[in-house]
């Protein structure tokens, strides 16, 4: 029986690396996951349209990374929690987390990289996007406190004024 080759695709957080077998008339492959872990998945597991959140089942990512793990938990329940005591700066006025960052902690990770010290908080880059690529960083609460619509507002008019 012939089999589609996989190994050159991802499936949620998996990545088939190589076919190991069969398995109820599927090829059984051997995947790596993103949080380093391995597992066996067929390639009807992989490529079920209602499994995209496809993992090992074992990651530990708030015990591997905690500071990062908890910094997007916040995030997320900050736009999308009513009973979130931020919610009404975040999720009340628009600012949503992309389904890229929503859905897969690791895809946030990737993206933003380790937090540089204990210090750095996640911060949107343009205040009026929501968490996406290209948008966030890491920073300090002092930058972050440059960085709100206030500060901003309040720059433009001493521009403004300065101008004429």
């Amino acid at each position: 029986m012939r089999y589609n080759d996989l190994s050159k695709q991802k499936f949620g957080r998996l990545q088939p690396l190589r076919k190991i077998g069969t398995k109820h008339d599927c090829a059984l492959w051997l995947c790596g996951c993103l949080c380093g872990n391995y597992t066996e998945k067929t390639s009807g597991e992989l490529t079920r349209k209602t499994n995209s959140r496809t993992s090992c089942g074992f990651c530990q990512d708030h015990l591997r990374y905690p500071k990062e793990y908890i910094a997007w938990k916040n995030m997320r329940r900050r736009c999308s929690d009513p009973k979130d005591k931020s919610y009404k700066d975040y999720g009340a006025k628009g600012i949503t987390v992309c389904v890229f960052y929503k859905e897969d902690f690791f895809n946030f990770l990737l993206d933003i990289g380790l937090a540089p010290s204990p210090d750095h908080t996640v911060d949107r880059i343009k205040n009026d996007i929501g968490y996406e690529p290209g948008n966030i960083r890491w920073t300090t609460r002092l930058v972050q406190s440059l960085n709100r619509d206030n500060v901003h507002t309040a720059l433009a008019k001493l521009r403004l004024r300065n101008a004429t």
